[in-house]
């Protein structure tokens, strides 16, 4: 009986102990992925940490893909993988992952905070605000880090909409939660500035300048400083804003020239001739490089004008032309005519100028545009010009070959658009033997401002639970920045700079990027073909070139650094060297269809660099304007035909510089930002733009 039954036995033990087997053998494969995945997430996590996000993201995708296995959704992994896409300028990559989480983990405050500043970065605003707001409703403040970028955020948002009151109150929640949170202060001030509030704006904007992170680098914050002198002056504390320039000038030894000069051109504005000459010489100590002289110089001497000292305007006026080494523009002519026409003028009567409008030295209107009329009397032929505030307005020079008494003579009338707060006007008027004399006027101009309303709670509110918001379209944009400079034949200095910063700008613009140096032609053109295919799936499209070009028979080239330095003009014709910008156009236009909108920027000297063949060749033939213009595309040219682009005072050419001011500047459609690049070269004596456009949208750089 034994015999039959221990069989029997050990059959049901051995079925009972198989299937026990078999799940530790499961439970041992997926304890090892679950290791697995645990490495791969401690191995991004370091990877993030040294910025190294290319590889943190692969192996946040290790590990993601490691627990998908076991059926386990590693929150971490996709939150750490967003970040790493935000910081790398992937913007909606990241608001995909964080949305992921949000699905799994809907009370995680975190990833709603995160989602809201990639959203805030999209320029979806609204969409930033409803994620922002269950942010700030789901957090324990007390235990969140950071807390109070939640209401900065959200205030951020609420400015881009121009809501600068619901603004204010986010800001001052997020101060109200970090006393030592910079940011806050500076934001604030923006808006308080917006709403009139210059005294706020003044008191955050010191705020900021002595926060403990940024005491240190004050040297770095040169623009902050110069907002909170011009908040100074427009809150009337004249000598509190040149008390502070003069605190800089001392803390900052590396741009006391900067601030000297700055504190000159607001002397000036105020007519304290002298103290301005001190000023302006102040800043010419400074300065270590004699090239930045020049300017200085001149505004001295023309300081010394206005107070009728010739003999001192002489002098400075000859320093300032032994001064200049590089002179493209011909200024050595035209300082020497104008020293030579001061030491004539002893024997020859000053003319006069009698003011009709304003008939007061000091005015104030609520008008922007207001209209200025004089009488300007010489016994010889006269030349007259105006200026506002420092700056010519160009256009307004009038000559006059009369030399009759009266304004039927040389009369002076004009509109001139005012800023908001003092404005001086200041008429020159010189003989023909060089005597000068002016009068300047004072315009207020106090634009009517209606009352601000303060509201109750509403300020502070936000949709919560709004299903009805719908996101903006956003614009998808593509830029190619090339910079040339290595040239064998004729190096360049500033290009690269040029190319880098116009990278970070459109970057800034919500613009994808890619950023070419330094390219032979091969690379040249295989980088136009890849952004004008790619360009088919955006809405626009800017193509930015510094480095040199030309002209030849009506057809423009931008010139590679491979470009032989033995060109010959068949070799251009041929296509041998250069690439025509005919073509780029071309290729934009293809890629293209109904409202989009493509840009041309092109940074070049419009010479000819290498000059073996076109000696003879007329230099206002050069970069002829395109006869038939794609629909669409506007084309942007650094200078006028024939001319040199300047290099500029420091790491950037003159026009990208002037361009860099204006480019971010918001609800600014795109031909006034160029018009007001070439208004700035122009008034300070530097190259004059040119553009030809067919665009058939309002394009605006920043929105909002």
């Amino acid at each position: 009986m034994q015999s039959i039954l221990f069989p029997l036995s050990q059959t049901r033990f051995f079925a009972f102990l198989l299937p026990i087997f078999f799940l530790l053998m499961g439970m041992n494969r997926l304890t090892a992925q679950k290791a697995q995945g645990d490495l791969a997430f401690q191995t991004g996590v370091t990877h993030y940490n040294n910025a190294d996000y290319p590889r943190a993201i692969a192996a946040f995708n290790d590990a993601i893909k490691a627990y998908k296995v076991e059926g386990l959704f590693h929150t971490k992994a996709y939150t750490y993988r967003g970040k790493c896409k935000r910081n790398s300028y992937d913007y909606n990559g990241a608001i995909q992952d964080f949305g992921l989480v949000i699905e799994a983990a809907p009370t995680y405050a975190r990833a709603y905070r995160y989602r809201g500043y990639c959203l805030y970065l999209e320029m979806r605003y609204e969409e930033a605000i409803l994620d922002l707001n269950n942010y700030l409703r789901i957090a324990n403040p007390y235990r969140e880090e950071e807390f109070e970028k939640g209401y900065h955020w959200r205030g951020l948002c609420a400015q881009a909409l121009e809501d600068h009151l619901s603004a204010i109150a986010d800001f001052t929640k997020a101060i109200s939660w970090n006393k030592n949170f910079a940011d806050g202060y500076l934001a604030r001030s923006q808006s308080y500035e917006h709403t009139y509030q210059f005294k706020e704006a003044l008191d955050d904007c010191m705020m900021y300048l002595i926060m403990p992170q940024n005491v240190e680098k004050a040297c770095d914050l040169a623009i902050v400083y110069a907002k909170y002198t011009d908040l100074l002056v427009l809150n009337e504390e004249t000598e509190k804003a040149l008390s502070t320039i003069d605190e800089l000038a001392e803390h900052c030894k590396e741009e006391k020239a900067f601030f000297c000069e700055r504190k000159g051109d607001l002397l000036m504005g105020k007519e304290r001739l002298e103290e301005a000459i001190k000023a302006y010489k102040d800043a010419l100590i400074a300065l270590t490089e004699k090239t930045y002289q020049t300017p200085l110089l001149r505004k001295i001497a023309d300081t010394y004008l206005i107070l009728d000292n010739t003999v001192s305007a002489i002098y400075y006026y000859n320093e300032a032309l032994s001064s200049i080494e590089y002179d493209p523009f011909g200024e050595k002519v035209q300082i020497q005519a104008q020293i030579d026409a001061l030491k004539k003028a002893s024997a020859i009567h000053n003319p006069t100028i009698t003011w009709s409008l304003p008939n007061s030295y000091k005015t104030e209107t609520t008008d922007k545009a207001f209209f200025i009329g004089a009488c300007v009397e010489s016994e010889t032929p006269v030349t007259t010009q105006i200026f506002l505030n420092n700056n010519a307005s160009r256009g307004q020079v009038v000559v006059s070959a009369n030399a009759a008494k009266g304004c039927s003579g040389t009369p002076v009338a004009t509109s001139l658009t005012l800023k908001e707060g003092e404005n001086v006007v200041h008429i020159e008027a010189t003989n023909q033997s060089g005597k000068t004399i002016s009068e300047n006027r004072i315009i207020t101009y106090k634009p009517f401002k209606p009352q601000l309303e303060m509201e109750s709670n509403a300020v502070v509110q936000r949709v919560q639970g709004d299903t009805t918001a719908r996101p903006a379209k956003v614009e998808r944009r593509l830029a190619l920045v090339i910079g040339n400079a290595t040239y064998a034949n004729a190096p360049l200095k500033n290009p690269v700079n040029d190319a880098k910063a116009m990278q970070k700008a459109l970057q800034e613009c919500g613009f994808e990027v890619m950023e070419v140096e330094n390219t032979d032609k091969k690379t040249l053109k295989a980088s136009i073909k890849t952004f004008t295919e790619k360009l088919k799936d955006y809405d626009v499209g800017l193509f930015f070139y510094a480095g040199h070009g030309m002209e030849v028979d009506g057809i423009n080239y931008i010139l590679p650094v491979d470009v032989s330095a033995d060109l010959k003009k068949s070799d251009i014709l041929e296509g041998e060297e250069g690439v025509k910008t005919d073509w780029i156009q071309g290729r934009m236009a293809e890629a293209g269809g109904q409202g989009k909108t493509y840009i041309l920027i092109l940074d070049a000297c419009r010479n000819n660099p290498f000059r073996s063949w076109t000696r003879a060749t007329p230099s206002a033939e050069a970069w002829v304007a395109p006869q038939n213009l794609p629909s669409g595309l506007i084309t942007c040219y650094a200078t006028s035909q024939g001319e040199v682009a300047q290099d500029g005072v420091g790491g950037n050419g003159l026009y990208t510089a002037t361009l860099l001011k204006y480019l971010k500047l918001p609800n600014v459609p795109i031909e006034q930002v160029f018009k007001k690049v070439r208004v700035d070269l122009v008034n300070h004596g530097g190259q004059e733009p040119v553009e030809n456009t067919k665009l058939t949208q309002d394009f605006y750089f920043i929105k909002k």
